[in-house]
């Protein structure tokens, strides 16, 4: 019986290779994140270096079987993390400058992107419980 996508080799690699590179982006494009960060957080920079080696080497450990279980399950602790963070963007929505462009998430429809982007963090949930079962 074939494999379907969410069971092959390539799903596994391209989840891999695509949380390694979001995590270096929290290197390349710090200020990015930063301001994702809600105003009660202490130390943005460190925690911003912090999770972005965490999704490098996470998104690593994916490829050997023997440490994909843990890989696996510490994006999906990541994933929460960043959750809890766009939880509180519905309370204090962000102001964010986005390649010279300045995006308010108070206003209309922008804050309506808020809740879509909470509902899509699912799909990353399954995705990763998906790529943890391939063997």
């Amino acid at each position: 019986m074939a494999k379907n996508i969410f069971q092959s080799k390539f799903f596994l690699y391209f989840t891999a290779v695509f949380y390694a590179v979001m995590g270096i982006n929290h290197f390349i494009n710090p200020d990015f994140y930063v301001a994702m960060m809600p105003s009660w957080f202490i130390q943005k920079p460190f925690l911003n270096y912090a999770s972005g080696a965490l999704e490098i080497v996470f998104g690593l450990m994916l490829i050997p079987s023997k440490y994909r279980n843990i890989g696996a399950w510490g994006i999906f602790g990541l994933l929460m993390s960043f959750w809890s963070i766009h939880i509180s963007h519905l309370f204090e929505p962000p102001v964010m400058n986005v390649g010279g462009n300045v995006i308010d998430f108070s206003q209309k429809p922008t804050y309506y992107g808020l809740y879509g982007r909470l509902l899509f963090h699912f799909v990353f949930f399954w995705w990763i419980l998906k790529v943890k079962k391939i063997r």
